[in-house]
């Protein structure tokens, strides 16, 4: 009997499952991945995405790990037992945790913005516990057995690829960094924008409002850059500002025409969190031709090019945040510069079409290795 009778997609085409998160910027990465498989004859997709948060039977058990990877597993086992898959891809590395014997027996690829150690560095910003103790040396030996097992890992970061290496022992060559890529055409500059005479504007995204740091960026607002700025917050939660010149916008999500605009009508682009790993934000502001500043926190430092794109802080206090806007609002000429070096940067590093048709073609050569 054929593969193809047996069946398998032709030879042509290779059956994928994609097992993906569903929240936070992961649903950015996952609508970037969809637009690309879309236009890809050779990828019969099996999508399986997992929810945050469902009516179903592991809702109430912590954490938020264990929920996520059993969802996943009850998806695998549905889709996978009712026809061949050729390839796996799992992103992130939480929904891998209870499927090891999928892994095993299926060419799987891994897919991580952090490593869980890497996470580990910024969780307490998530009020997130971290597995400690005899607890935390099983979960730490388990990724390692699995990454270790799985076909190939794409790391979206230098900053993941060596925790991958260093902490797990995963061999140099098993690992693909292949950054996450936004639809530049959707994202474009305001041609020859100027503010010479106007206020700054300001923006700020980030649906926790808290853990990417809106409340010291309102604080550094009320305390020097109000006479000087405009700020527009993008953010799920709620906040209080009763000021003309800042506003709040609840009700905004990912490639809303809206929030795009917003974008195109900033000057600067402002994200002082205190934990992230690699924000779709900054990808999005450097494309609309927008200096960014933030943090040197997870991989951002390898977003944002440090004098060059923007400025990255080492703390994310008011008085510090102040100073590095100021520096910008009193050198205008150096604000548009740095917002054409990101949009640049843009272009050469995180564009979707071409990171995306690399992560295809990676999992199409993994998928064909799994026929021969």
């Amino acid at each position: 009997m054929s593969k193809t009778e047996a069946g398998y997609a032709d030879d042509n085409r290779y059956r994928i499952g994609f097992v993906m998160e569903q929240g936070l910027g992961h649903v950015t990465h996952n609508h970037g991945l969809q637009n690309a498989v879309a236009k890809d004859p050779q990828v019969e997709p099996e999508w399986m995405l997992v929810p945050y948060h469902a009516n179903d039977l592991w809702e109430k058990l912590p954490p938020m790990s264990i929920k996520m990877g059993l969802r996943a597993r009850k998806m695998l086992r549905r889709r996978v037992n009712r026809k061949p898959i050729d390839c796996l891809f799992f992103h992130t590395q939480v929904l891998s945790l209870f499927n090891y014997d999928f892994i095993a027996r299926i060419p799987s690829v891994i897919s991580l913005d952090a490593t869980p150690l890497d996470f580990n560095t910024i969780a307490a910003s998530y009020a997130s516990k971290t597995a400690s103790g005899i607890l935390g040396q099983i979960k730490h030996a388990w990724y390692r057995r699995v990454f270790n097992h799985a076909a190939g890992l794409v790391a979206f970061s230098d900053w993941v690829r060596d925790s991958l290496i260093s902490d797990y022992g995963v061999a140099e060559e098993k690992i693909h960094v292949i950054p996450s890529g936004i639809d530049l055409e959707h994202w474009k500059p305001l041609a020859d924008k100027k503010n010479n005479t106007q206020k700054i504007k300001l923006l700020f995204v980030g649906g926790d409002f808290q853990r990417k740091g809106g409340a010291e960026l309102l604080e550094a607002f009320r305390n020097g850059l109000a006479e000087h700025c405009e700020l527009d917050i993008v953010t799920r939660d709620t906040v209080s500002a009763p000021e003309v010149s800042v506003r709040v916008h609840n009700h905004l999500s990912q490639n809303m025409p809206e929030l795009r605009q917003l974008f195109i009508d900033a000057d600067i682009f402002v994200l002082p969190s205190q934990g992230d790993a690699s924000p779709f934000v900054i990808i999005e502001a450097m494309a609309a031709g927008l200096p960014v500043i933030s943090t040197r926190v997870g991989a951002v430092q390898e977003q944002v090019v440090d004098g060059v794109s923007g400025y990255l802080m080492d703390d994310n206090q008011p008085a510090t945040i102040r100073s590095y806007v100021l520096r910008l609002v009193e050198n205008r000429d150096q604000m548009q510069e740095m917002g054409r070096a990101g949009r640049l940067l843009a272009e050469e590093k995180f564009n979707a079409k071409t990171n995306y048709h690399r992560l295809l073609e990676y999992l199409k050569e993994t998928a064909a290795c799994s026929r021969a």
